[in-house]
């Protein structure tokens, strides 16, 4: 499968105030799919924002088989947190909530302990929900090792700093 030169052939797309913004909409443009080529971002990088933005231009290039629908990504506008609250409000329906990764149901609550999705099926226990690691995190004691090391430091901090002085 061979392309033609004219539908691989890089033309401009926007040119950029500085490497940044380039860097936003290079990822915008990979999201969907739309390979692109930033010239100058470097050059422009290294001789800062006062002399870089003056001297190099910062150019967003992609193929041309690609350039009617980067500059379609480009006029679209984005979602604002407002605008989805009001799609809400108006009876737009929700993406469904994450499944738990233990059981693989909808999950319906959130561990407040390590933000992990619990299920119906979890063992939640608690006004704020915990999943069932960090409820044996929070009622863990220490056991006996933990008895013992502490003795064992106890006893070197008493013999480095008790008596040193006598040795």
């Amino acid at each position: 499968m061979h392309t033609s030169a004219s539908e691989s052939d890089l033309c401009l797309l926007t040119t950029c105030a500085d490497a940044l913004e380039a860097s936003a909409l290079r990822s915008l443009l990979d999201a969907d799919g739309i390979a692109c080529v930033v010239q100058g971002e470097h050059h422009n990088g290294m001789l800062g924002p006062a002399m870089g933005g003056a001297i190099i231009e910062v150019r967003v290039l992609v193929a041309w088989k690609d350039l009617e629908r980067a500059r379609a990504l480009l006029e679209s506008e984005v979602e604002t947190p407002e605008e989805r609250a009001a799609a809400l409000a108006a009876g737009v329906e929700e993406e469904a909530p994450p499944p738990c990764p233990v059981h693989g149901e909808v999950s319906t609550a959130v561990c407040t302990g390590c933000d992990t999705f619990l299920c119906a099926r979890c063992d939640v226990q608690g006004s704020p929900p915990l999943c069932e690691d960090c409820q044996e995190r929070k009622s863990a004691v220490p056991g006996p090792k933990w008895h013992r090391r502490r003795q064992l430091v106890g006893w070197l901090v008493l013999g480095m700093f008790g008596f040193g002085g006598i040795l």
